[in-house]
Formats: C-alpha cells, structure tokens, sequence
C-alpha cells in the first residue's frame, strides 16, 4: 500500500533515520551483490549529505550526496523500497 504523504529531509549521520537509511541501502544495493559495508566506509559518510524519504516513520528511499569541488555535488547510493 502506497502511503499519503512522503517527506524528504536531510538524515544526520549516526542518527535513526540514517541507520534505516544505511538498512535500506544494504539490503536493496549491496546484498543483492554479494557486499556489505565496512566500519569504515560508513564512518567516511559523515562528510556527506544524507537524503531520506520517510512514510509513516520509516525510511522508504535515499540518495547520498558527495560534495565535490566548485559547488558541484555527486549523488550515489540512491535506493527505493521496490513496493514504490
């Protein structure tokens, strides 16, 4: 079932919703091949800008945004739950 309402934030890095978010991630992109993160790799994230989409209080989507230089940022890690 497709929820009401969606809100995109910004989800602080070690927050709850950034643990969802990282959950999320893991089990749509990295599971399916073969992967999980390392400490250190998530450690490494907090330079980054986290963006969630959360439905009755759950992460349903990210994208992980990485500031490069002259204002240009790169987005990797963008994940959707599939049911939306």
């Amino acid at each position: 079932m497709k929820p009401e309402a969606i809100d995109i934030r910004i989800a602080t890095h070690g927050s709850s919703e950034y643990e969802q978010e990282v959950e999320v991630r893991r089990r749509i992109l990295r599971r399916p091949l073969g992967l999980d993160f390392s400490e250190e790799e998530l450690a490494a994230e907090h330079a980054e800008t986290h963006i969630v989409a959360v439905a009755d209080g759950r992460v349903v989507g990210c994208a992980v945004m990485v500031h490069k230089e002259g204002g240009v940022a790169k987005m990797r890690q963008v994940a959707v739950e599939p049911e939306l």
